[in-house]
């Protein structure tokens, strides 16, 4: 049972639990045989204790693991059909699923002002269903847009940027880069101005795509990027572009639509080459697939011997291709420069290979059991090439992708009017990715309302938490406890949410048992990275162990090597430790421009390629892996202990006081401090319940002496439940007050501490701490 959950019980409710059990006790010995028959849980025992992964290289300093699981059907079909680039790869989805739905957008009917309790205003969508595109739409959309860019003048190999949330046209305008042969930029919506400029600079780049909502951030960019040449604008469903004031002279301002509707008629028969022999007209293909244009618009010309078309066969009627010929990509060629955020530096462009996202995408396909009728829901930043990876990859097994939002997902998000739907509700994802913040957000919100619940209901809750739990750790599932005491929690996320893939960060034994019992799915952990396209190792839904990341995925293959400082070595009892170095087909070639970097972090041995990850991580006995340590976030202290950082972070990040907390230590000093965002609610109740305050506000709380002496204690008690050695607890804390969000630069678009940039803008307060 959580922690942050507390049931204070007097006599009625022990006597009214231990009723319920008596009850429960009775109808289990009934019906055990019948669950015993249908559920099968020898099987799934044995299941949960089977060896994920084995040792396939050994040496004085390393050894080597790869995974004991067969690749499924999907994964063997791409092999089958010898797809090797992402444009073969959607091709042939097309060609299969047709005019099945492919991606959806909630239609947005307009805004209006809503009261709040406190009598503000706040802007508030009416909303309607979904909208869909078929998988013929997205292609033909994505070769028009293609067709477009080549247009402008953007040649294969010139790559594009864009810088926009996630939704159905950012999909549709990666599906056109990658038929051009262009390579994709991807840069965080929520990076800082000089960071954008950076990147766009950096890969010189003359268009840029962005959203609406952004297009005002260019006013300042365009000043800083001269390259650019274009921008071209995802439209509003409510705005429109009233004028280009403000903007950069010279630069062309383009919608999406318009670039779609590019006027192409101009044909240069002496210029350019002609379709192949598979450009036949048909009712269910009406356009050509090598140069996008509908078969109405192409010209039919006599093409003779010795004419300047350089065709020798006798005279034959053929469809000419209009100028700027797409070219299509090879494995090898560049199909994403990725900018990730990082925690720390300026951002690093990883270079990401066709080979190289076809490799994750097979390992991804054999992660579960998934099936075509799947509804996903896609909110992730599809600039984070785990979002990317696993939409790609759900498309290519025929599944539909419902986009969604923070401000639109659930009933209760800030964007929806009151008796309006959130996404989730309408959409009723089946699969979905997440991240370990929110799940925390989640954790926190159930066990907040559970707590103002009557005395009734938690002793119901603690009950069919603590049963549901019990059984499945023998193999049982609870399906009556489901609907009666977790259908409220389940129709959170739209009521047929069944499995979750979890990544970007570590998440906790609490949050997670909580989010698998309360949400009634299968969350399941996976370890990655940006330079690895998001693939490495992840859970199967057979194990019931929490805290680890699972085993390698069945296209990567996973070393860990000693790390004298750290002391974790590969001979450590009783599992082996050290850092994770990852290497196979996923592995990026290294940096954009950056051979210096790539050549510290990457590097070849035994016809293999591999990248340090600065991770540190043991080997369990099945072959799992959990992430212990990372090599940047240990500091020794003083007195000669080490602290790892990340690691105390998680722990104390699961109490309801805490939003998010940043842990620093110096070697020069005996103990570590923390910087504390406190949950706004938690703390108005913590300080009225402790010291009366009611009459003011977040801000004024956070500067409150003795507010801050309260909250550390709080830190203090969680740090002895969750069992912090000593040194490792705050001897100090600040709250602060400002919301670390991806916006504010402190935090990166998956939520992960920037410690750089934490302790520059703190730098004053963490001085005067240690003071």
């Amino acid at each position: 049972m959580p922690s942050a959950l507390s049931i204070e019980y007097n006599w009625f409710f022990s006597l009214l639990y231990g009723f319920i059990f008596v009850v429960v006790f009775i109808f289990d010995v009934l019906t055990f045989p019948i669950y015993f028959i249908l559920q099968n849980p020898i099987k799934n025992m044995k299941l949960s204790k089977i060896k994920r992964s084995t040792i396939i290289d050994r040496g004085n300093d390393y050894m080597t693991i790869k995974t004991t699981k067969k690749p499924f059907d999907t994964h063997k079909e791409i092999e089958r059909e010898n797809i090797k680039t992402m444009t073969e790869l959607f091709e042939h989805a097309v060609k299969k699923y047709k005019e099945k739905r492919c991606l959806g957008t909630r239609q947005i009917i307009g805004e209006e002002d809503e009261e709040q309790p406190n009598g503000r205003l706040f802007k508030k969508y009416i909303l309607g269903d979904y909208n869909w595109l078929s998988f013929t739409d997205v292609d033909r959309l994505a070769s028009l847009f293609g067709k477009g860019l080549r247009e402008l003048g953007n040649k294969p190999q010139q790559p594009i940027a864009i810088l926009a949330e996630t939704q159905a046209r950012w999909m549709i305008a990666a599906q056109a880069a990658f038929k051009n042969s262009v390579p994709l930029v991807t840069i965080y919506a929520t990076l800082g101005e000089e960071a954008i400029a950076h990147a766009i600079n950096e890969t010189e780049v003359s268009v840029v795509i962005t959203s609406f909502a952004l297009l005002p951030k260019f006013k300042k960019i365009l000043n800083l990027t001269p390259n650019v040449k274009t921008i071209i604008y995802m439209e509003d469903q409510l705005e429109t572009l009233k004028n280009k004031d403000g903007f950069k002279v010279g630069v062309n301002i383009l919608g999406f639509d318009e670039v779609l509707h590019i006027d192409t008629n101009t044909t240069d028969v002496k210029k350019v080459g002609v379709c192949v022999e598979t450009c036949t007209p048909n009712k269910s293909n009406p356009y050509c697939p090598i140069c996008s244009d509908p078969f109405s618009s192409l010209t039919p010309i006599i093409v003779k011997p010795g004419s300047n078309s350089n065709m020798t066969d006798s005279v034959t009627t053929k469809l000419v291709q209009r100028k700027n010929d797409q070219v299509r990509p090879t494995p090898d060629d560049i199909a994403i420069i990725m900018y990730t955020s990082g925690s720390t530096g300026v951002p690093k462009g990883v270079k990401l290979l066709h080979r190289n996202l076809i490799a994750s995408i097979k390992a991804f396909t054999d992660c579960t059991k998934l099936y075509k009728e799947e509804v996903v829901m896609g909110y992730l930043p599809l600039a984070h090439v785990f979002e990317l990876l696993v939409e790609s990859g759900v498309m290519y097994m025929g599944m539909k992708i419902g986009y969604s939002s923070a401000l639109t997902m659930i009933d209760t998000a800030s964007k929806i009017k009151r008796g309006t739907k959130g996404d989730a509700s309408m959409l009723k994802p089946t699969f979905t990715c997440c991240v370990p913040l929110i799940l925390d957000r989640i954790a926190k919100a159930v066990l907040d309302k559970v707590e103002k619940s009557s005395g009734i209901k938690k002793v119901m809750f603690k009950f069919g938490y603590n049963y549901k739990n019990r059984w499945r750790k023998i193999g049982f599932s609870t399906p009556l406890t489901d609907k009666i005491i977790f259908q409220a929690t389940r129709n959170i996320m739209g009521g047929h949410l069944h499995v979750m893939a979890v990544g970007g960060a570590p998440l906790t034994a609490d949050t997670h048992e909580l989010i698998r019992t309360c949400l009634c799915i299968d969350a399941l952990q996976g370890y990655g990275l940006t330079e690895t396209c998001a693939c490495a190792s992840n859970q199967d839904k057979y194990d019931l162990q929490y805290e680890r990341v699972g085993s390698p995925m069945t296209t990567a293959l996973i070393r860990i090597i000693n790390w004298e400082e750290g002391n974790y070595y590969i001979t450590d009892k009783p599992n082996p430790r050290g850092e994770i170095v990852i290497g196979g087909g996923i592995v990026s070639p290294g940096y954009y421009k950056n051979d210096e970097k790539t050549k510290e972090e990457f590097f070849e041995d035994k016809d293999t390629w591999w990248f340090r990850t600065g991770d540190i991580g043991e080997i369990h006995p099945d072959g799992s892996i959990k992430i212990i340590d990372r090599k940047k976030d240990l500091v020794k202290l003083q007195a000669g202990e080490y602290v790892s950082l990340g690691k105390v972070e998680a722990l104390l990040s699961t109490n309801a006081l805490v939003d998010s907390i940043c842990v620093y230590a110096e070697s020069t000093k005996s103990y570590c401090i923390a910087l504390v965002v406190a949950n706004p609610d938690n703390l108005k109740k913590l300080a009225a319940g402790k010291l009366n305050i009611t009459n003011k506000t977040f801000e004024q709380l956070c500067d409150d002496k003795e507010v801050n002496k309260i909250a550390y204690q709080v830190i203090v008690d969680h740090s002895k439940k969750v069992k912090l050695e000593k040194f490792e607890i705050p001897e100090k804390i600040k709250l602060v007050k400002e919301i670390w969000t991806p916006e504010t630069g402190l935090v990166t678009a998956t939520f992960k501490l920037k410690r750089k940039e934490i302790q520059k803008f703190y730098a004053k307060d963490l001085k005067e701490i240690y003071a």
